[in-house]
Parts: structure tokens; C-alpha cells; sequence
């Protein structure tokens, strides 16, 4: 069967950004963007929405792959403020991502190869750095950096199935996962 390249479909606006100050509502904000750009997503598509307000100097980098005829990826950055980078990279099918960079001097990016992989970084702060990379399928990473110098890598290796983290950051935190195994970890 011939593998089919899908098309990259990208939207950009300048929306309102809502500054957030707790771990919960951040994150049911982040989770409730995976579930709207799993509805802007037709058919075999992938879709990839950037929304910059008052960034300079900031990148934001989206590319997606997927194969044959099934889901798409999805993915979305949003970025406020000075000299943020944020990369999505997805290859596989059904996958969603979403960064949320609000502050100066930020560091964020999603890597997701496999099936059905939920991934989202938050940072609402300055000088932030958060890697998150996974492999298999139906894995759930979410990284919240609230305040200024968090680091924070999330590393699942191949084979993986339906593992999810939670990693909550105040400030001056530093976390380094790696797992090869099915686990649930929540870190606060």
C-alpha cells in the first residue's frame, strides 16, 4: 500500500492570550485547546495553528507527518513575550501537541513518534526550558512551569503504551524523567 503524505494546513491570528496563575485552570485551558484543534481537523489532514501576541524576536516551528489514510497529527503554539522558541515535531498518526509560552526567554519542544500521543508544555515565566519526547501510543505528557528558571525533560522510550505525566513547576525547579516502562508519575 502506497503511504500518502498528508498536507500541513496552518493558521495564524493575533487572539486574546489569558495570562494563568494556577496549575489547574492552565491545565484544563491546555487540555480544552487539544479538544479544539481536534475539531478544526478533517479527515487525513494535519493541522498546525500558531497564535503570536506582542512576540518578538520568538520562533515557533511546526512539523507534522503522518501516513496512509488515517488521523492526522494536530498542534498549536501560542506565544507572548521576548525571545521564545517553541518546535513541535510529530510523525505517526492522531497525534496532539500544544505550547504555551507566556514570558521572556523560553525554551519548549515537543517531539511525538507513534499513534494517539497527547503532548503539552505551559511556561508563564522567564528563562523556562522544558523538552518533552515520546514514542509508542496513547502516551499523555503535560509540563507546567509557573515562574522563572524551570527545567524540565520528560523522555519516554519506544514501545511505550498509554503512560501519562504531570509535571508542575513554581520556580527553580529542575526535573529529569526517563521511562521505558508503563507508569502514571505526577511530579508537583
Amino acid at each position: 500500500m502506497k503511504s500518502l503524505n498528508k498536507v500541513n494546513t496552518l493558521y495564524l491570528s493575533g487572539l486574546l492570550f489569558v495570562s494563568l496563575n494556577s496549575h489547574a485552570f492552565s491545565e484544563d485551558l491546555a487540555r480544552n485547546e487539544l479538544r479544539n484543534l481536534s475539531e478544526l481537523q478533517s479527515g487525513f489532514d494535519n493541522v498546525a495553528v500558531v497564535n503570536l501576541n506582542e512576540a518578538s524576536n520568538s520562533n515557533a516551528t511546526i512539523v507534522q507527518k503522518s501516513f496512509g489514510n488515517h488521523k492526522g497529527n494536530a498542534a498549536k503554539i501560542k506565544q507572548q513575550g521576548n525571545d521564545n522558541n517553541a518546535t513541535i515535531g510529530q510523525i505517526g498518526n492522531g497525534n496532539r501537541a500544544y505550547i504555551n509560552q507566556n514570558g521572556y526567554n523560553n525554551e519548549a519542544a515537543i517531539l511525538q513518534a507513534g499513534l494517539y500521543n497527547d503532548g503539552i508544555i505551559i511556561q508563564n515565566g522567564d528563562n523556562n526550558t522544558a523538552y518533552l519526547v515520546q514514542k509508542g501510543y496513547g502516551n499523555e505528557k503535560l509540563i507546567n512551569q509557573q515562574d522563572n528558571n524551570n527545567t524540565a525533560y520528560v523522555i519516554e522510550k519506544s514501545n511505550v503504551r498509554h503512560s501519562d505525566y504531570s509535571v508542575n513547576q513554581d520556580g527553580n525547579d529542575h526535573i529529569i524523567i526517563v521511562n521505558g516502562m508503563n507508569k502514571h508519575i505526577y511530579v508537583n
